[in-house]
């Protein structure tokens, strides 16, 4: 009974961490200014670590785009849950949120509905390794966000990106 006892309360707990984990479009809009204070006041208390700032070498086709990469991981052992800001002058700022977690997608497609965004487009492409990538595009007023699902070649598994740019 002892065992069933600590189980059920490992099982609870680590739901509870991962719904506090869980990021949802509007706190993306916030963590997207590249304002390191504001992002880690929102991530910081719910686990999150801060993992730095590199500088990034931007492609030739980017001219005169000069960029930082902010990361955070939410140090899951359940789930994988990145987000990185780039953020630079002569270029736009925006946030990428990277997890394997489902129902974090989700919530966030469905804040996208409450922003009334509308859907751009949605395409699939087939990689040469037979993986999957469903890429759906909405835009607002004032920012644009690209949602992509990556399904594994042997569709036993699935990864889920989102990207959040001001327009």
């Amino acid at each position: 009974m002892k065992t069933y006892l600590f189980a059920l309360m490992l099982c609870l707990g680590t739901v509870r961490v991962a719904d506090a984990q869980q990021v949802s479009l509007s706190e993306l809009i916030s963590i997207r200014s590249g304002d390191l204070d504001k992002a880690n006041q929102i991530l910081l208390p719910r686990g999150w670590v801060f993992r730095g700032r590199q500088p990034h070498v931007v492609p030739a086709t980017e001219e005169n785009c000069l960029y930082d990469v902010l990361t955070w991981d939410n140090q899951s052992i359940l789930s994988s849950t990145y987000i990185t800001v780039n953020i630079g002058k002569n270029c736009g700022n925006y946030v990428n949120l990277q997890t394997i977690e489902m129902q974090t997608f989700y919530a966030i497609r469905a804040e996208i509905e409450k922003y009334s965004m509308k859907l751009l487009n949605t395409e699939v492409t087939e990689d040469r390794d037979g993986s999957t990538w469903t890429t759906s595009i909405f835009t607002g007023a004032k920012y644009e966000v690209d949602m992509a699902i990556w399904t594994s070649p042997n569709k036993t598994s699935n990864q889920y990106n989102v990207n959040l740019y001001l327009k």
